[in-house]
């Protein structure tokens, strides 16, 4: 004698419910740590980006032998950008028409709703070629970004010619990546 176990198969639409509830309540709970996460990993992607192109510049005025300028745009309005080039005048460039002796370039349009900030020596001036020094930037300078709750600091150390960068806020956290405080 056989005997014909109807079986269930598939799922319930009450399991399917209680299912997608669950996922859903998960995903809420991992989205705002994950736009920190995202926020975090930009802010560092900045403060890497800039600290690089200055080590770049000075690089390049040594190898050259002649004098590498940076210059800060911040047109058009609320655009920014640092270009580095081996003429003293930029023209009339803006972040969307960089000039044609372009060497580098660090844009507000890779990090969307960054604010780049710099002290008045450092917004237009130029590495050395003999010692990869800054040169019309007095005894320094800095520069201030701003992402969220993160703000960090490029400084740029004229008589040395140190380059370095760190976090300002949010001041309870020890480091971020390997940034510590300022």
């Amino acid at each position: 004698m056989h005997r014909h176990d109807r079986r269930q198969q598939g799922f319930t639409l009450l399991e399917l419910v209680i299912a997608v509830s669950v996922m859903s309540v998960l995903l809420a709970m991992a989205a705002p740590s994950f736009s920190q996460l995202i926020e975090t990993n930009k802010i560092k992607r900045l403060a890497t980006e800039v600290e690089w192109f200055l080590v770049q510049a000075k690089s390049e005025a040594v190898m050259r032998g002649s004098n590498v300028y940076i210059h800060k745009v911040t047109s058009p309005a609320p655009q920014w950008c640092l270009f580095s080039s081996l003429s003293a005048a930029i023209g009339s460039s803006d972040c969307s028409n960089p000039p044609n002796n372009l060497l580098g370039l660090v844009a507000s349009s890779n990090f969307e709703l960054a604010t780049l900030d710099s002290s008045s020596t450092l917004t237009n001036f130029y590495f050395d070629p003999i010692y990869g020094k800054p040169e019309s930037a007095a005894i320094g300078g800095n520069y201030t970004y701003s992402l969220g709750q993160y703000t960090f600091k490029t400084v740029l150390y004229s008589p040395t010619g140190r380059i370095y960068s760190c976090i300002l806020a949010p001041s309870t956290s020890d480091k971020v990546g390997s940034y510590e405080q300022c």
